[in-house]
């Protein structure tokens, strides 16, 4: 996967390469510019996080992966990928329209996963250490960590999410980009779980992209019941939930809640 290269900066930051000579073909890579082209001003923050140099793509990655731990089990969050000013923010979730709170912390209040709330401004770095430094109440120590480390436009509906990833890649390098995320994400998961504990996927193509060749992929239905499970690596419990949009939901919540209450019993 010699194409896409991240290396570590510091404590959680990275800093991520796709070389798209060695990812295209010429004539394939004009038309992946020409689509960056429309992509790149779908959202003013990608100017600030991503950077070109000649036909490769350079840009950061936050990966907030405690080094500490304590009695409590590990659960790693695992979501699609990063909006743009959330990267530049360096922070999960960093805020909504307007600067509002993101929802998810809302949520993650109320359902007593994780007690932690985001000021925003000069509180970020105090609220990422806090994260890091296991300093909130919760009955998990909580790792965060995107499947695809690219970002895209948080609300354009051609580009946003992992689908404007597929859209601006295409299907060919877009599966090879995914199997080169998939090892960075196992070898994380490696360091940070070992062989005990659990992955909650926020995001259909984070769920799949762990499962082994006979399992059954994402099902929107049975995560909204809270019923959607594999096991990774034989001894990693692996369950998938509605994606973020769907926080404010009271099926979300009671999703979200059955998982957790079935992971403290594992």
């Amino acid at each position: 996967m010699d194409f896409f290269r991240y290396k570590n900066i510091s404590r959680e930051q990275f800093i991520c390469e796709i070389d798209l000579s060695r990812l295209y073909q010429k004539d394939e890579l004009k038309d992946f510019w020409n689509r960056y082209h429309e992509f790149f001003k779908a959202d003013l923050f990608l100017a600030k996080v991503i950077k070109r140099k000649q036909d490769k793509l350079v840009y950061s990655h936050k990966s907030w992966i405690p080094k500490l731990s304590d009695r409590r089990p590990k659960v790693l969050f695992l979501f699609g990928n990063p909006a743009p000013h959330s990267v530049l923010a360096d922070i999960y979730f960093a805020y909504e329209g307007g600067g509002r709170e993101h929802r998810f912390w809302k949520v993650m209040r109320e359902l007593g996963i994780i007690n932690l709330s985001s000021g925003g401004g000069n509180s970020d770095n105090l609220f990422k250490s806090n994260f890091l430094n296991l300093k909130y109440g919760s009955p998990f120590v909580v790792g965060m960590e995107v499947f695809f480390t690219f970002p895209s436009p948080a609300s354009d509906p051609k580009w946003s999410g992992v689908m404007g990833l597929q859209r601006l890649f295409g299907k060919k390098a877009f599966d090879q980009l995914a199997g080169a995320e998939r090892q960075r994400v196992q070898k994380i998961i490696r360091q940070f779980i070992g062989q005990k504990g659990s992955i909650i996927a926020f995001q259909k193509d984070a769920y799949n992209g762990l499962l082994e060749k006979n399992d059954r992929p994402y099902d929107l239905k049975r995560a909204l019941q809270g019923k959607l499970f594999a096991n990774y690596a034989n001894t990693i419990l692996l369950a998938g939930v509605p994606p973020t949009r769907w926080m404010y939901t009271s099926r979300f919540k009671k999703a979200l809640n059955r998982v957790t209450t079935l992971l403290l019993k594992e």
